[in-house]
C-alpha cells in the first residue's frame, strides 16, 4: 500500500532474502515534495498459526527517492508562426515572441534561444535569449520575398535537448524601385521626313506588379 507502490514487485530470493524490482517506468516530474514514492511492505513467516497473526509479521515503510535527469525537451508555445512585414520595415522591428518551459528540475530549468543559421544563411533575423524575433538586417521583397526561419530552444541540461519552432515571414512589397528602360536605342531620322512612329519604348519594373506598382508607366520629354 501507499502511493508508487504499482511501479515495484518484491520478489523472494532462494536464501530467504527478498529484493523490490522495478516493474513499471519511473518518472521524476511526477514525484512531487507532497507526493513522494513511499510504500509499506510486509514480511510474513509460513508457520501454521493463521497468516494473518500479528504476531507473525512485519512491516516496514520504504520511501524512493528519485534524481532528476535531462530527460524532457523545452517545450515551445508554438511549433510554427506566420507573420508580414514590409520591406521596409527598421532594423530591430519585433516581428514575433516565443515562449518555452521545460519540466526538469522541478520546472526551472533554463531555456535559451537561438536561430538555425542554415535557415537564415544571411543573418536577416536575430533572436533574444528570451525569445524575441528582430529584424537584424534590411529586407528587400525582389531578393528574397519569403523567409522561412527555424527557432531552437535549448534547455540547460547535460546534455541539454533542444525543441524547433518554424517562423515564416513573409516580405510586404513597397514602391522602391524605379522604372527602367528594357533596352537602350538608338534610331537615325532623315532630316525632312514626314512625321511617323520613329520606336516603341517598354519599361519594367522590379516592384509588384499586383499590389499597383508596376504598369502602366507614364512617358514623357
Amino acid at each position: 500500500s501507499g502511493n508508487g507502490s504499482d511501479k515495484f514487485e518484491m520478489i523472494r530470493n532462494p536464501d530467504g532474502t527478498g529484493s523490490l524490482k522495478i516493474i513499471k517506468p519511473l518518472d521524476y516530474e511526477e514525484q512531487t515534495r507532497n507526493n513522494p514514492i513511499r510504500f509499506k511492505i510486509q514480511v510474513k513467516d509460513t508457520g501454521k498459526e493463521s497468516p494473518d497473526d500479528p504476531y507473525h509479521m512485519d512491516s516496514a515503510w520504504i520511501t524512493v527517492k528519485l534524481r532528476d535527469i535531462n530527460d524532457n525537451a523545452p517545450q515551445i508555445d508554438r511549433v510554427s508562426e506566420s507573420v508580414q512585414v514590409e520591406e521596409d520595415a527598421r532594423v530591430g522591428t519585433i516581428l514575433e515572441t516565443f515562449r518555452a518551459k521545460d519540466p526538469d528540475q522541478r520546472g526551472m530549468s533554463k531555456v535559451s534561444f537561438s536561430i538555425d543559421r542554415a535557415s537564415d544563411t544571411h543573418r536577416q533575423f536575430a533572436i533574444s535569449q528570451d525569445g524575441v524575433v528582430t529584424i537584424q538586417r534590411p529586407l528587400d521583397r525582389e531578393l528574397t520575398p519569403y523567409h522561412v526561419i527555424r527557432i531552437l530552444a535549448v534547455d540547460d541540461g547535460l546534455p541539454p535537448k533542444t525543441s524547433t519552432a518554424t517562423l515564416s515571414v513573409t516580405v510586404v512589397d513597397v514602391n522602391d524601385n524605379q522604372p527602367v528602360l528594357a533596352s537602350d536605342h538608338l534610331y537615325m531620322v532623315v532630316e525632312g521626313e514626314p512625321p511617323r512612329v520613329v520606336a516603341t519604348l517598354v519599361a519594367v519594373d522590379a516592384d509588384n506588379y499586383t499590389a499597383g506598382h508596376g504598369p502602366p508607366f507614364p512617358f514623357k520629354l
